[in-house]
C-alpha cells in the first residue's frame, strides 16, 4: 500500500511538473494589457499549432474575444494560425520552453489603444457635471444620447457568457415552478370536513419561483465563424450559452381570468391558451400528466372560489427580444439538486423536494419587457369582459398616443360605444394603470420611453414561458439521470423523459418518427448523423480526395463538425439511430410531416441536427448539436413537382431541400457526393440555382 501511495504522489507531482504558468496579453504593438492567467500543459506545446493553442485557451476562459484576436509578437506583427506552437514562443518571442518557468502569449487588439486614450470606459458623469448631462439628454433623442454615453445595446449574437450568465440568473431560467397550495376551509355553518382535494396537499391557488435552482446551463460548442466580430475561422468555444433563437415580434394580448390561479399565471407570463385553460381543466401549453394534475388543481380552485361572477381582464404589450429552448440537452443537474433527489426514498420526501426545487419546469421562454394592466369587472351579463377588453384597447393605445393613434381611438371607441347600446346595458369603467415586467420598470407608465429600454439584455424578463413539464421528466433528460424513471416508480410516480412525452398540447398522440432511406434499397442506405467525436467531415473530404482527386484540406472546420451519411446497403446500424422527426420554426415536434413545409430534421435519438455549410467550395453537410439560427431549413420535395403541402404517405420518395433561417432563401437540393470502399455515401448540397436532377431520392418511412 506504501509503495502505491508513493507512486500515484510521483504521478500527481509528474502532472503538476508539466503544466507551466501562462498568462495572455493583450497588445496593439505599443500598448499592453494582461488579459487571462492559465495553466497549460507542456506536452501541448510540442506538436500542436496556433490554431489548437486558441481552441484551448478559448475552452479554458470561456471568453469570446478570445476568438477576435490574431496571435502577434510583442510588437504586434501578425502570426498566423498555421504556425506551430513552438515555433511561436522559440521564434517569434524567443522563449526557451524547456527551462521557462512561466510564458507570455500576445494576441492583438488593435482597439486598446483607442480604450486607454479615450474616456469611452469612464463614466460620463464623471467628466461631465449633471446640469450640463442633462441638457444634452434634452437636445438630442433617445438613440443617440446612448450612443453618445455609450450604454447602446448589444445584438443577440454578440452576448458573451457572462452576459447569459446575468440573463439567467435575472430571470432564475434554471429554478423550477413551484406550486402554491391551500387546504379549502369548511362552509361555514356547517360541521363537515374540509372537502378532499386530489392532492392531500390541497388546491393550487398560485404560482411562484422555487428557492433554489435545479439546474445550470450546460456548455456546448459554439464555433468562431457564427461569432459576427470574429475574423477567426474554425475555433471550437465551449461556452455555458442557451440554446436559442432571436425572436422580436411585438404582439398584444388580452387574458381574462376568474380564480387565483389564473390570474397568477397571468402576471407569470404564461400564455393566453395556458390560461384560459386553468379554469376549465385543460392545461393546453402543459404536456403529458403535467396537464392533468395542473389543470386538475387548476379546476378545483375554481371550484371553491366564491360563487360571484368577479373577472379579471388583463391586456398585455409583449416586446420579446430572444427565445430560449431549456430541455435535457441544455441543462445540467446542479450537485445540490443531485444530492436531494437520491435522498428521496417516498411520496413525503418527494414534496419536499419539490417544495425547494419546484415542481414544474419551463422548457421554452421567450425574453423582453411585457406590458400590462388588470382590471375588475363585474358584469351581469356575458358582454362585460368583452366591453372592457374594448375599453381597454383604446385607452392602451391612448397610452402609446400619437395623433394617429389617438383618432383610431376615438373612432373605435365611439363605434364600440353603439354596438354596445345596442346589444347590453352594462356600466364599467376603465382607469388605466400600466405595470411593467421587463425594461427600465420606473418607466411603466411612460410606454413611449419604456418601450426602449427593452433593447438592453439587462433589462429583459419572461415575457411568456410554455411547454411546461414535469421537473422530474426534465431531469430524467439531462446526462446520467435516466435512473429517476425506475425509482419515481416506488414512489408512486409515473416519470418519462421529456422527449417521449407529448409536446406542446396534451391532445396529441405521440409524434411521428420516420426513416429515410436510399430508393431502390430494401434494408440499408439508411440516413445517419454522428457526432464529430464519432466521425467528422475530414471523413468524406478524404473520400472526395481519394475518388475524385480533389484537393480538400484537412482542417479545424473539417474536423469539428460531424458527418451526415448514408450508411452502407445492407444496414448495420441499430434502428434507434435511423429515427428522424421534424421541428417547426418554434422548435415543437410535428404529429404530421407534410411535403413543401418548412422543418429542422433532427435525430431522435442523439439530438443532432442535420444541417450544412460552406467550406472549400463545397456545401457539406453536416451534424448540428443545437437548435441555433444557423441550423438551417429543408422541406420534403415531391420529385413530381407537386406544390401541395398534403400529408407525406408512408413508402412515399422525396428529394430534401434546404432554405435559410432569416429570409427563406432557396438553397440546393440534398444529394451525394463520394462513396468510399466500405460503401457509406456522403453527403453535400446541390447550387441553389441547380435542378433536382442530381438530388438523392429517399424513401420515408413512418414508425
Amino acid at each position: 500500500m506504501t509503495t502505491k501511495s508513493t507512486d500515484n504522489t510521483a504521478n500527481v507531482a509528474k502532472v503538476e511538473e508539466e503544466s507551466v504558468p501562462t498568462i495572455i496579453h493583450f497588445t496593439d504593438g505599443i500598448k499592453e494589457r494582461e488579459a487571462f492567467y492559465l495553466k497549460l500543459l507542456k506536452s501541448s506545446l510540442d506538436d500542436e499549432k496556433l490554431s489548437d493553442l486558441r481552441t484551448n485557451i478559448a475552452g479554458l476562459t470561456g471568453n469570446i474575444e478570445i476568438s477576435h484576436f490574431p496571435f502577434c509578437g510583442k510588437k504586434g506583427a501578425i502570426v498566423p494560425d498555421s504556425f506551430s506552437v513552438q515555433e511561436y514562443l522559440t521564434d517569434c518571442l524567443g522563449i526557451n520552453t524547456t527551462t521557462a518557468k512561466s510564458l507570455f502569449v500576445y494576441m492583438k487588439d488593435s482597439s486598446l489603444a483607442e480604450k486607454l486614450d479615450s474616456l469611452s470606459g469612464a463614466d460620463v458623469s464623471s467628466v461631465l457635471d449633471a446640469d450640463k448631462l442633462a441638457r444634452i439628454k434634452r437636445q438630442v433623442d433617445d438613440v443617440a444620447f446612448k450612443q453618445l454615453t455609450g450604454t447602446a445595446a448589444k445584438y443577440v449574437p454578440e452576448l458573451e457568457q457572462k452576459d447569459w450568465a446575468v440573463i439567467s440568473d435575472s430571470n432564475a431560467l434554471c429554478y423550477g415552478i413551484r406550486v402554491i397550495r391551500a387546504k379549502p376551509a369548511p362552509k361555514q355553518g356547517s360541521d363537515t370536513k374540509p372537502s378532499t382535494t386530489k392532492d392531500e396537499r390541497g388546491v393550487a391557488v398560485g404560482i411562484e419561483r422555487a428557492r433554489f435552482p435545479a439546474f445550470y446551463l450546460k456548455k456546448r460548442t459554439i464555433m468562431s465563424d457564427s461569432i459576427p466580430s470574429s475574423a477567426i475561422e474554425g475555433v471550437k468555444l465551449d461556452l455555458r450559452v442557451p440554446d436559442y433563437i432571436i425572436d422580436d415580434k411585438s404582439y398584444v394580448s388580452i387574458y381574462e381570468t376568474e380564480t387565483e390561479m389564473q390570474s397568477s399565471m397571468a402576471t407569470s407570463s404564461f400564455s393566453e391558451l395556458d390560461v384560459a385553460a386553468a379554469g376549465s381543466g385543460s392545461i393546453a401549453g402543459f404536456s403529458g400528466d403535467v396537464s392533468a394534475s395542473f389543470a386538475s388543481a387548476s379546476s378545483e380552485a375554481a371550484t371553491n372560489s366564491s360563487s360571484k361572477k368577479s373577472k379579471k381582464v388583463t391586456i398585455a404589450y409583449n416586446f420579446p427580444r430572444v427565445t430560449l429552448f431549456l430541455d435535457g440537452r441544455s441543462l445540467e443537474l446542479t450537485p445540490e439538486c443531485d444530492n436531494a433527489l437520491r435522498k428521496i426514498k417516498s411520496k413525503q420526501d418527494l414534496y419536499k423536494f419539490q417544495d425547494i426545487y419546484g415542481e414544474f419546469f419551463s422548457t421554452r421562454v421567450q425574453l423582453g419587457g411585457r406590458l400590462f394592466a388588470t382590471e375588475d369587472v363585474t358584469s351581469d351579463t356575458a358582454s362585460g369582459s368583452k366591453d372592457m377588453a374594448k375599453s381597454m384597447k383604446m385607452a392602451a393605445s391612448a397610452s402609446f398616443g400619437s395623433i394617429a393613434a389617438s383618432a383610431s381611438a376615438s373612432a373605435s371607441y365611439g363605434s364600440g360605444e353603439d354596438e354596445k347600446k345596442k346589444v347590453s346595458s352594462s356600466s364599467s369603467s376603465v382607469s388605466l394603470t400600466w405595470q411593467a415586467n421587463g425594461g427600465d420598470t420606473l418607466l411603466c407608465n411612460q410606454p413611449n420611453e419604456w418601450a426602449a429600454t427593452v433593447s438592453y439584455h439587462w433589462n429583459w424578463r419572461i415575457t411568456k414561458q410554455d411547454n411546461i413539464y414535469g421537473i422530474l421528466d426534465v431531469i430524467a433528460r439531462t446526462n446520467g439521470m435516466d435512473w429517476i424513471m425506475a425509482e419515481a416508480a416506488k414512489w408512486g410516480v409515473k416519470v418519462s423523459a421529456v422527449d417521449e412525452a407529448p409536446t406542446v398540447r396534451s391532445d396529441i398522440n405521440k409524434t411521428k418518427t420516420f426513416t429515410l432511406n436510399a430508393e431502390g434499397v430494401s434494408d440499408g442506405r439508411y440516413l445517419l448523423t454522428f457526432p464529430a467525436a464519432a466521425c467528422d467531415l475530414s471523413v468524406p473530404a478524404k473520400a472526395m480526395n481519394a475518388a475524385l482527386h480533389t484537393t480538400f484540406v484537412i482542417n479545424s472546420a473539417l474536423q469539428s463538425r460531424g458527418c451526415v451519411l448514408l450508411g452502407p446497403k445492407k444496414a448495420k446500424s441499430q434502428e434507434v439511430l435511423r429515427m428522424y422527426e421534424v421541428e417547426d420554426e418554434t422548435g415543437t415536434v410535428m404529429k404530421e410531416v407534410k411535403y413543401n413545409t418548412k422543418y429542422r430534421l433532427r435525430n431522435r435519438e442523439s439530438g443532432l441536427y442535420v444541417n450544412y455549410f460552406w467550406e472549400q467550395y463545397l456545401r457539406f453537410v453536416y451534424s448540428s448539436t443545437s437548435r441555433a439560427e444557423t441550423t438551417r431549413f429543408i422541406a420534403f420535395k415531391n420529385p413530381k413537382g407537386s406544390v401541395s403541402t398534403d400529408v407525406i404517405p408512408d413508402g412515399s420518395t422525396v428529394h430534401v431541400r434546404f432554405y435559410e433561417v432569416k429570409d427563406g432563401e432557396v438553397l440546393g437540393y440534398l444529394g451525394v457526393c463520394a462513396q468510399d470502399k466500405d460503401n457509406y455515401a456522403y453527403l453535400a448540397v446541390s447550387k441553389p440555382e441547380e435542378d433536382d436532377k442530381n438530388a438523392a431520392k429517399l424513401v420515408i418511412r413512418y414508425k
